[in-house]
């Protein structure tokens, strides 16, 4: 066990495994690995493990590495929240977004901001596109290098050595493959009866194993008092699949913690990445006042109204921000743009994901919908028939299960669950609400429950109620704009259809498990 300083001695060091390099991954294990919650001391000794294993995959896929380019903090979010993001700007890894006109009279020297994403909104009804405007009270953030090298350095900017606050947390990159649980030793007669007593005191309120986590080498890492799973949904650094088979490994212990994750709901749509050929600079000079090539498309991201075939289109980024979906492009000759479709068209295009479908027809459905809906910017009809003939897909047209989480915790409960019997617990923007403002108000509820289970189980009180389980239809709600200003990107998709064709009784269709255990 490692101590955080000389007086740890005194408290029971619980061993804590945090699942998923994830921005709720990364906030928790910061949270839990500090003095910040009121005490002095830090009671936990902390492995992260950022890799888990991909059962359907070996390798890096854009669908789930995609990344938008910003997010909103809402001006009601909770202090908590502000800190996290304050901290992040201190220490450079994001900027803040200010308009062009702000820009022009911000210090040329600060590193804090850079310029806002152009937002478009596009009316089927009026056929207009339009620059659309937040309310300045909200505050939106870029990653300097991208969502997923944010993760990395958040990562990286854990406390990995002994200090007076903070414990070592530990990262480890191995592929995690199974969740398996080990019984827990009874302590041997001890000479001094007054010290067996004490010894099987301190067990009486812990969970009745400890936890192990085997990786694809079939090594084991342990043993754990407790496991913890981060998943977000926005940004999506691992598939939901991993953490899937990760629980089911644990059953039949881990079915209150999975009963618990059947209503976070996701909704499926058609997604084409697309490339767009550039202009050369001394065409670009010579045609400096003509609208027909994409890279002259005045936005960085369209949300669309009224239109089947699309939901919302985001220019990807350059460098860093695409190296990590594993995608290869010249950017200097390429625009390149991700476009999602509605789930009702989505539905319409492949009923069942048992059905076949034509990628590259649905891919071209999708593109001929963008490509109009520009028409009347470009004012050149015969821009839409360039654009479809000279684009190429980056990745085939696919359909994206689970492109935006459409549930969320209601407002009074708990936005994480939490199995005190079992020892695992789980937090993400699932719970919170997608995106980042989401992934860290649950992953700090969770800590701070966590701090308050330790408290618990060092003393004599039982902690069989402190379990936190959202089970109950009435624990959750569908997610909405009024939650949450952003209405773009991935955001932009709410309501109860999920672009499958399964019931609409608030259950995941995606998970079977899940569904037979809420069942």
């Amino acid at each position: 066990t490692i101590f955080s300083n000389k007086n740890t001695h005194k408290y029971n060091i619980m061993k804590i495994a945090i699942c998923g390099g994830t921005i709720s991954g990364a906030t928790l294990a910061r949270t839990l690995s500090s003095s910040s919650l009121g005490s002095n001391v830090v009671p936990f000794s902390i492995e992260l493990h950022s890799c888990l294993h991909d059962p359907a995959r070996s390798k890096p896929h854009p669908l789930c590495e995609y990344e938008p380019l910003s997010f909103l903090i809402s001006e009601n979010a909770e202090p908590g929240i502000k800190e996290e993001v304050n901290r992040w700007v201190g220490k450079e890894l994001i900027q803040q977004c200010i308009t062009r006109g702000e820009n022009e009279n911000a210090d040329d020297n600060s590193k804090n901001f850079s310029p806002s994403p152009r937002m478009g909104f596009y009316d089927s009804k009026t056929n207009l596109l339009s620059l659309e405007q937040e309310n300045s009270c909200n505050l939106r953030y870029q990653p300097r290098r991208g969502f997923f090298s944010l993760i990395d350095r958040l990562l990286e900017d854990l406390p990995t050595s002994k200090s007076e606050s903070c414990d070592l947390v530990r990262i480890s990159k191995d592929q995690l493959i199974a969740l398996e649980r080990n019984p827990r030793k009874h302590p041997s007669k001890d000479k001094d009866p007054k010290n067996d007593n004490q010894k099987r005191k301190q067990q009486q309120h812990q969970p009745d194993h400890q936890w192990f986590l085997r990786d694809a080498s079939d090594n084991r890492h342990g043993p754990y008092d407790l496991v913890l799973f981060a998943y977000d949904a926005n940004p999506r650094s691992a598939r939901k699949a991993s953490f899937k088979q990760l629980l089911e490994t644990a059953l039949p212990t881990s079915s209150e913690i999975i009963k618990s994750l059947s209503r976070t709901v996701s909704a499926s749509a058609m997604t084409a990445i697309v490339a767009f050929p550039k202009e050369k600079e001394n065409q670009r000079q010579k045609n400096k006042n003509d609208n027909s090539k994409s890279d002259n498309i005045p936005f960085d991201s369209v949300r669309f109204e009224g239109v089947p075939a699309l939901q919302f289109a985001t220019r990807n980024r350059s460098g860093d921000a695409a190296s990590h979906r594993g995608m290869r492009f010249n950017f200097e000759k390429e625009d390149v743009w991700t476009l999602v479709a509605t789930p009702e068209w989505s539905h319409e295009a492949r009923k069942s994901h048992k059905n076949k479908w034509n990628k590259k027809e649905v891919g071209k459905d999708i593109v001929t919908a963008f490509a109009k809906s520009l028409s009347g910017f470009y004012n050149n009809e015969d821009t839409v028939k360039l654009m479809v003939e000279q684009h190429r897909s980056v990745v085939p047209t696919f359909h994206w299960q689970g492109s935006s989480s459409i549930t969320r915790t209601a407002p009074d409960t708990d936005a994480f669950s939490f199995d005190a019997e079992a020892g695992i617990g789980f937090c993400g923007d699932v719970f919170g609400g997608q995106g980042v403002e989401g992934a860290i108000r649950s992953a700090i509820e969770l800590a701070q429950h966590v701090h308050l289970y330790q408290k618990e189980t060092s003393s004599a009180i039982s902690p069989s109620s402190l379990s936190r389980l959202p089970v109950d239809k009435t624990a959750w709600t569908f997610r909405s704009h009024n939650d949450h200003p952003d209405r773009h990107d991935t955001n932009s998709i709410v309501g109860e259809f999920t672009g499958r064709h399964e019931p609409r009784d608030g259950l995941d269709h995606t998970w079977p498990t899940a569904v037979d255990i809420a069942n």
